[in-house]
């Protein structure tokens, strides 16, 4: 398999950062990634959970938190048009834009919407999809990377890997001219996705960590889709393993049952599902739940204090 220095672009990406958040007691900031909001067709994976998100961005709105999107938010290999997954997802885009008015919004762009980075573009499209939202995203500015405090390094991912950093262009082709088609008629997958080829996503999971303990910093990312907490999964952490206090991972939105994200509150990261279940006091009826995922809940300053 071909990859670029991962390592060495991840360096490269910490160089050019724009973005320094504060990092404190007061801090409240909730990070999901690879979204991949669509248009609502047949090949929109998250719309099974759009509800489901809409819960969870009403929680966090009204609790005071900041939003930060980590990357392919909106599926934008799939699709030419931003105002188009405007029109199928409104009610998500009002909730961001209120986040957006209270500056509370912080949006970073990933592989499939790398397009953000691009000044003229975003601009361009965000006039249309004003048709839809009058005021959507006013002045609103996107960046590759943060950094959260000074030891947080905050990134979607894909940096590095060739088909979807140097060569994103021809990928966003393949995906629009082969696999979509496919995905939508005969159920296939990409295979050239991290998050649906388990070498490559190992593959990524691991140069990241590397990189995250060589720089003595906490590395908190996307793209690979699998949810992750002290640099160990959910399988690893069951069978025992040490966990290092190194790599984080938001998960996706995507998931077939929840859409997964990452708190920071108190000083405190925990890994957090928010799932539909059955009501207890009545089984007819459903709820939306907010779950802290077991054995993910530890304190930053700990975490910090091992680096």
């Amino acid at each position: 398999m071909c990859f670029l220095n991962i390592k060495s672009a991840l360096t490269k990406a910490l160089a050019r950062n724009e973005k320094i958040i504060s990092l404190n007691q007061d801090t409240k900031l909730v990070i999901f990634s690879d979204l991949h909001r669509g248009v609502g067709d047949w090949a929109d994976d998250f719309m099974h959970n759009s509800l489901v998100f809409v819960s969870a961005l009403d929680h966090y709105f009204q609790e005071g938190f900041t939003y930060l999107e980590l990357g392919d938010g909106d599926e934008l290999y799939e699709n030419r048009r931003l105002a188009d997954i405007v029109q199928a997802h409104g009610n998500v885009f009002q909730y961001l834009n209120e986040f957006h008015k209270k500056g509370r919004l912080i949006y970073i762009w990933g592989n499939h919407n790398k397009q953000f980075g691009n000044t003229r573009w975003l601009e361009r499209e965000l006039k249309r999809a004003r048709l839809h939202i009058r005021d959507l995203f006013l002045d609103l500015e996107v960046y590759e990377t943060a950094i959260l405090g000074n030891k947080i390094f905050l990134v979607h991912g894909h940096q590095g890997d060739p088909m979807n950093d140097l060569f994103a262009f021809l990928s966003r082709f393949l995906v629009r001219t082969f696999w979509r088609p496919l995905q939508t008629g005969l159920g296939f997958r990409d295979p050239t996705s991290p998050a649906k080829n388990l070498r490559k996503r190992n593959k990524v999971e691991e140069k990241i960590l590397e990189w995250a303990r060589e720089h003595s910093m906490v590395a908190i990312a996307g793209h690979t889709h699998r949810p992750m907490f002290a640099s160990l999964t959910k399988q690893q952490r069951q069978a025992g393993q040490a966990d290092e206090p190194y790599y984080f991972n938001s998960g996706s939105g995507v998931h077939p049952r929840c859409v997964t994200c990452l708190e920071i509150q108190n000083m405190q990261i925990e890994l957090v599902k928010w799932h539909i279940i059955a009501d207890s006091d009545d089984g007819r009826r459903l709820r939306v739940q907010r779950e802290i995922l077991e054995g993910c809940s530890e304190s930053l300053e700990s975490i910090l204090s091992q680096l």
